[in-house]
């Protein structure tokens, strides 16, 4: 038996083979693109606000890939999908924020500040999570069960859930611009105040940042998991109204409030152990809505 061994394999390296695992794009895609987009962000000298589009653009498209294979739609519906992302962030975005502007809808975000309890929850609750949700489903009930081109309900979940990563990839640039130029105004302002004991502004600056860092990857990272299940759980109850019956927009309503409950208590919540069990409690109720939309889907065929 030959037991040699060769340190440097070059005709496996060179073979190529392990290039169709699918696992082996899934690395490359995973891994690289942080890297690519910071080599072009670099070598063009792009604004922040391009470097924040395409990096929210990777952690979207990680979680589309991720739903895509749990759910496992049509392949025509992936390019379906990346388009009702694109309605949301472009055109849905920009609606909410200019219906946000308007008298009764300014009140409700307003009182989202509120020291009163019950006045933030009608805030979270009837104002962000109400017109978020509502916002988030437009293209899949208006392009999607509207006009037929969902067969079924894992389909309407699925296509839901893109919406929904579009909505929160709008989002995150907004926030994350937000973030940075306050940073910004923060770092002058500690900077003239304390500029006689630097290690003070070092110590406070580095406070802040790091904070700054955390928020941001969730902001990145998590946030767009649960916005997509919230609108896949909202695009279930339309499409079900659909296909099984019953009041089609009485049950929409019920599925837009559900989930703009969930949505408002989360964010009233966030940043403590209930906004944590909140979360997990969303991700169980999505997997049980498409362990559901399975059985359901399997009988009608």
């Amino acid at each position: 038996m030959d037991r040699r061994i060769s340190l440097i394999p070059f005709k496996n390296i060179l073979s190529l083979s392990y290039m169709r695992r699918k696992i082996f794009l899934w690395i490359v895609f995973f891994g690289m693109t942080p890297i690519i987009i910071l080599y072009f962000n670099t070598y063009y000298n792009w604004k922040f606000e391009h470097a924040a589009w395409l990096l929210g653009s990777y952690f979207c498209m990680v979680w589309g890939i991720n739903f895509y294979i749990l759910i496992r739609p049509r392949f025509a519906l992936w390019s379906t999908g990346i388009a009702y992302a694109m309605f949301t962030a472009f055109l849905g975005v920009p609606l909410l924020l200019a219906m946000q502007q308007l008298g009764l809808i300014n009140a409700l975000y307003e009182i989202t500040s509120s020291n009163v309890y019950i006045f933030r929850v009608i805030g979270f609750v009837f104002g962000v999570g109400l017109l978020e949700e509502t916002c988030k489903f437009l293209p899949v009930g208006l392009f999607g069960i509207r006009r037929n081109k969902i067969r079924d309900l894992r389909e309407a979940m699925y296509l839901g859930a893109m919406s929904g990563l579009g909505f929160a990839l709008a989002e995150a640039v907004h926030y994350t611009l937000m973030y940075w130029q306050n940073g910004a105004i923060i770092s002058l302002s500690e900077a003239y105040q304390k500029i006689q004991d630097p290690n003070s502004l070092i110590s406070t600056l580095t406070d802040y940042y790091g904070s700054l860092v955390m928020i941001q990857l969730v902001r990145f990272m998590t946030l767009p998991l649960f916005h997509a299940m919230w609108c896949g759980i909202v695009s279930w109850f339309a499409m079900s109204g659909k296909l099984y019956g019953g009041k089609r927009r009485s049950i929409v309503v019920i599925g837009i409030f559900f989930m703009a409950a969930m949505h408002g208590f989360y964010d009233i919540y966030s940043g403590n152990i209930i906004g944590i069990i909140i979360s997990f409690i969303t991700i169980m109720i999505f997997m049980g809505y498409l362990n559901y939309s399975q059985k359901l889907d399997y009988g009608r065929e």
